[in-house]
């Protein structure tokens, strides 16, 4: 059978430009995705999508993108998710994924 991790790439691929409608959520709460099927689809498979969400938390990449990433590392909520939101912390800017990525993150 197909890995699922195989998906990876071409969700990776579409993801910036998906469709996603944003949802009003009490400041600082993870949201639910819901709204955003690619970030969902990304998600569910789990670490396997880890390394490429990564890579789209980079500084050089769309700032809604990010927090989309983000999001979809929040929601995972896997140890290697939670590294790459920890370690993302280190250096972020935006307020909106420091408060994804500092809400009940364990140490």
């Amino acid at each position: 059978g197909t890995k699922v991790g195989s998906f990876v790439p071409s969700l990776v691929h579409v993801f910036p430009h998906s469709p996603y409608r944003p949802t009003v959520l009490t400041f600082g709460r993870a949201q639910s995705l819901d709204s955003d099927p690619v970030g969902k689809a990304l998600c569910l498979i789990g670490d396997p999508a880890v390394p490429a969400l990564a890579r789209l938390m980079a500084p050089e990449t769309e700032q809604e993108t990010r927090w989309r990433a983000a999001r979809v590392l929040r929601n995972m909520d896997t140890e290697s998710s939670r590294f790459v939101l920890r370690e993302d912390l280190k250096s972020e800017s935006d307020r909106r994924i420091k408060s994804l990525a500092t809400d009940d993150i364990q140490p």
